[in-house]
């Protein structure tokens, strides 16, 4: 909490200090608003979802697959395996699958950071161009943190504009990295 607060603070003492000379201001920018404003918060929640729902679609796969293996495993220890081998099976079968629903987690995750990070990546070069037509010389992104700032010193209406000019979307952002990994089997 203290480090959190002595960053608020050195944020704000720099903002207050550094006024609107050439080079020495700090810019703010909204990426939500940025996000929201250009339709790529439901665009990243859309891809996001689909993640999921590939990802779903190969854990209920792999149920079925585990399924299958528990009866096989069954039949071939027969009508004599013991009640701890039946167990010892299904404990094998449960693990994998706890395993594989972690991995589908974290890959949603992943894809969800990505396309957030290749949203910002696109944003970064506009923002950085207006920030020094302004005489900033650094941006700071709106947060709980940043608690003022001069208005005139917010760059997220021109950012948006441009975004729009230019024709940002993710369509344009997608790498083949995007690709949702199967889970572990």
């Amino acid at each position: 909490m203290k480090i959190r607060l002595l960053a608020a603070l050195a944020a704000v003492v720099m903002i207050s200090a550094c006024g609107h000379e050439s080079g020495s201001g700090i810019a703010v920018l909204d990426l939500d608003a940025i996000a929201s404003a250009t339709g790529q918060d439901e665009e990243i929640a859309r891809r996001a979802q689909a993640g999921s729902d590939e990802l779903a679609a190969q854990l209920e796969a792999l149920v079925a697959q585990l399924d299958k293996e528990i009866e096989e495993k069954r039949a071939e220890l027969g009508p004599g395996a013991t009640e701890e081998q039946l167990a010892e099976i299904s404990a094998a079968a449960q693990q994998q699958f706890t395993d594989s629903q972690n991995f589908a987690r974290q890959q949603a995750t992943q894809l969800r950071n990505n396309l957030i990070q290749q949203f910002i990546d696109q944003v970064r070069p506009i923002a950085a161009e207006i920030a020094e037509r302004k005489g900033a010389s650094a941006i700071l992104t709106e947060s709980p943190a940043l608690f003022w700032h001069d208005a005139d010193m917010d760059l997220t209406d021109e950012v948006i504009a441009e975004v729009r000019a230019r024709g940002i979307s993710l369509d344009s952002l997608l790498d083949d990295d995007d690709e949702i990994d199967v889970p572990v089997q």
